[in-house]
């Protein structure tokens, strides 16, 4: 009888390190924002909503096949493209905008701003992830906090990079700043009228992390991105939104 008692223990320890591991080293929802307003453009400068995922793990992970839906009982209603991955411990945008014609992750589905559920599938159909969120106010985002494990909490947002630094807003990008073209290939530029001063220009990668910061005194400024590798990125001018920006080859 001992030896069939600490058999089940050995088991039962064993179900329960594995139930953990799955459950604290996966890919999650992290973010998500239903009334997007004027906080965060697409590429193709729209602002829609968007769902943010985030990996835990720390190797970067394969996401072909897995599911986006706002609806329980239609778990198949976007399904992430062949050869999609997300970076260890980094991040991935989807825009639920219902535009797919605007690129490969951009799902055939709306966030509901007076609140729904974003669920989160594997390739077999089996929910990963599913985050119930409450009515949402303009440009509100609904976060982990601490990033990638903890409860949701209505945030400022923090798009590609850690909800536990989400603090404060950028204002909105005024009328005398301009950028142009997006997508864009070789260069980006920038036109900053009637402003005096230093202009800086930051781009950040989908994970949040700084890779090219650029300052002028002019008001025409030319960001060389030719060595820059193609996909979406961040612009952020001065203390002004953060604009998705779309690198092509």
């Amino acid at each position: 009888m001992k030896l069939i008692f600490s058999i089940l223990l050995v088991l039962s320890a064993a179900a329960y390190n594995s139930i953990f591991t799955q459950t604290n080293l996966t890919v999650v929802v992290n973010e998500l924002m239903s009334d997007n307003e004027a906080s965060v453009a697409d590429e193709a400068g729209d602002f829609d909503d968007w769902i943010e995922l985030y990996n835990n793990l720390d190797v970067p992970m394969d996401l072909t096949g897995y599911g986006l839906s706002d609806d329980v009982d239609d778990l198949g209603k976007f399904t992430l493209p062949d050869n999609t991955t997300i970076p260890a411990n980094g991040y991935l945008i989807i825009w639920a905008d219902d535009d797919q014609e605007q690129g490969p992750l951009h799902a055939q589905f709306r966030l509901s701003a007076s609140g729904e559920s974003v669920i989160l599938t594997d390739p077999n159909g089996a929910i990963v992830d599913q985050v119930d969120f409450p009515e949402l106010g303009e440009d509100q985002a609904y976060a982990r906090d601490p990033n990638g494990t903890g409860p949701f909490r209505v945030k400022e947002q923090s798009l590609g990079g850690n909800n536990d630094l989400a603090t404060s807003t950028f204002s909105p990008l005024p009328a005398s700043i301009s950028y142009s073209p997006n997508p864009t290939k070789d260069f980006l530029h920038i036109l900053a009228l009637d402003k005096n001063g230093e202009t800086k220009v930051q781009l950040y990668n989908m994970n949040g992390a700084l890779i090219l910061e650029q300052s002028s005194l002019d008001n025409n400024i030319n960001i060389d991105l030719r060595a820059l590798p193609a996909g979406n990125l961040i612009l952020k001018i001065d203390d002004y939104q953060a604009v998705v920006i779309q690198k092509v080859d």
